[in-house]
C-alpha cells in the first residue's frame, strides 16, 4: 500500500492520516496521526487563545503505529476527548456522555444535578449547623 504522492518540489504530500509527527505536508508519510480533540488543559498562546485542537486531547500518546490514542487513566474515546466515570458507575449504573445523549436528556441531567446541589447547600446545610442565639 503506497501511501505517498510526490509533488513537484520534491515534498511529500501525505494522505489523511499519515505523515510524520504531527505534520502532514513533510516527512516521509511513514507515520500515523492520531485524532485530534479539544485540549483538556493547555496553555494560552500569545493571543490568549486556549483550549486548542491537539493530538489525543493532550491527555494520551498517539501510537504512530495504529493511529489510535493510548489514553491517560480517567479519559477515554476517540481523541481521549471524554472523561471516565469513577469506578464504572461500580458495576450499579450507567455513565451518560453528553454527546451520546438527547437534548432533552441533557437539559434532565443538568436541572437534577443543580436542584441536587441547591438542595444540600441551602437545605441540608444550614439544619445540620448547630443553632445559635
Amino acid at each position: 500500500m503506497n501511501v505517498i504522492i510526490i509533488i513537484k518540489l520534491g515534498v511529500c504530500e501525505c494522505y489523511e492520516g499519515w505523515g510524520l509527527g504531527l505534520s502532514l505536508d513533510s516527512g516521509d508519510c511513514s507515520q500515523r496521526i492520531c485524532p485530534f480533540e479539544v485540549a483538556w488543559v493547555d496553555s494560552p498562546d500569545r493571543l490568549g487563545n486556549h483550549h486548542k485542537y491537539i493530538e489525543c486531547s493532550a491527555k494520551g500518546i498517539c501510537n504512530r503505529d495504529t493511529g489510535e490514542c493510548e489514553c491517560f487513566p480517567g479519559y477515554e474515546g476517540k481523541g481521549c476527548a471524554r472523561t471516565t466515570c469513577p469506578n464504572d458507575c461500580s458495576g450499579h449504573g450507567q455513565c451518560l456522555y453528553l454527546d451520546k445523549e438527547p437534548f432533552k436528556t441533557v437539559i434532565g441531567i443538568i436541572l437534577i444535578s443543580l436542584a441536587s446541589y441547591l438542595y444540600h447547600s441551602y437545605i441540608l446545610a444550614p439544619l445540620s449547623r448547630p443553632f445559635q442565639s
